[in-house]
């Protein structure tokens, strides 16, 4: 019953934070791909800045757009740190609890040993397992941020639209 209600308690925090971690794994997808286009545009347009000057200009884009993205993945990480210290207190909790009832039932001899033993092992078995299960659901918003940004830039709506009624455009020459 006590693991019952823990388990209840430790899926539903990782449950209810999980819609926050998206949020901060979108933003700081979408903070790396911004980090990503300024570089290329930087690089392609290499000539035209040191023609005009404007390297002083695209350093400041540059640091400002990286500062951004740090500032993004910083408060994803350390909500994931925040996430972890959380449930590793909750494992512990279990842990410590389990323990102490598992000595209370050894010295009241309603237990024995490997009833000691098996019930540790168990606990620690499973919460290895949900452990790895919140670090690969991390990993996959993670990667679902990364997504999720990509496909914003491909369904992004048209900024220049024709005329309705327009007639086709015919070049003949370059």
């Amino acid at each position: 019953l006590g693991f019952g209600i823990w388990a209840i308690l430790f899926v539903s925090c990782s449950m209810l934070t999980l819609k926050r971690f998206d949020h901060l794994a979108l933003e700081a997808a979408r903070a790396g791909a911004r980090v990503t286009a300024v570089l290329v545009d930087a690089l392609t347009n290499m000539l035209p800045v040191r023609l005009f000057a404007m390297q002083h200009k695209e350093a400041e884009t540059i640091a400002a757009t990286q500062e951004t993205y740090l500032t993004t993945n910083r408060a994803r990480r350390w909500f994931t740190v925040k996430l972890e210290f959380v449930q590793g207190t909750l494992y512990w909790i279990l842990q410590g609890s389990s323990t102490y009832l598992l000595v209370q039932l050894m010295l009241k001899n309603q237990i024995t040993p490997g009833d000691f033993a098996l019930v540790l092992g168990i606990n620690l078995a499973i919460g290895q397992h949900l452990w790895e299960l919140n670090s690969r659901m991390r990993s996959f918003f993670d990667e679902w941020g990364a997504v999720e940004a990509g496909l914003e830039g491909i369904y992004k709506p048209l900024e220049v639209q024709d005329v309705v009624g327009a007639s086709p455009l015919h070049v003949r020459s370059g």
